[in-house]
């Protein structure tokens, strides 16, 4: 079996649309202002630990600067040069992709910008902060984030776990 065969096998069993419930539930979650709480809460944590505003602007400089550079070299670079459609776009087989609420996505699907950012940001509060609870939180957030793309149909898991690694 070849790995696109793999890929595809795995996307239908995640792959969502089950229930109305459901659906609404990962709408909210891949929604960015459903996560404003936590992002107040790691804000208030940056100024909590730092002394001085150079150094929140540091922590501030340097988190933008991981979505930054995680989200420039997907979307300018690597999708680009992949060009893999999007499962619930792919003209052969999208009309078998479970599409929530009409939602496609645009663009190319290799490799999942929402993955990469989450983890990003995870990592690096993970070894900013040092603390089990946030951590376990951050990456539970970022599998979470990966989940909703492929019950979302926008992503393959490949996508996603190439997301999570870079």
């Amino acid at each position: 079996m070849e790995l696109i065969e793999l890929d595809k096998i795995i996307f239908h069993f995640f792959n969502g649309g089950q229930s109305q419930f459901t659906d609404g539930l990962v709408m909210a979650f891949t929604s960015g202002l459903t996560w404003i709480p936590l992002y107040i809460v790691l804000f208030y944590l940056v100024l909590k630990n730092n002394e001085t505003m150079a150094q929140i602007m540091l922590v501030i400089g340097c988190a933008a600067l991981c979505v930054l550079l995680t989200s420039g070299i997907d979307e300018g670079v690597v999708k680009p040069l992949v060009a893999r459609c999007r499962p619930s776009n792919d003209p052969l087989w999208k009309y078998s992709v479970d599409v929530v609420h009409g939602y496609r996505g645009d663009g190319f699907s290799f490799f999942s910008a929402h993955a990469a950012n989450t983890m990003g940001l995870a990592v690096f509060f993970c070894f900013l902060i040092r603390s089990r609870l946030l951590s376990i939180t951050l990456v539970l957030w970022s599998l979470l984030s990966g989940w909703t793309r492929v019950y979302l149909g926008v992503h393959y898991p490949s996508d996603v776990f190439v997301g999570w690694a870079f």
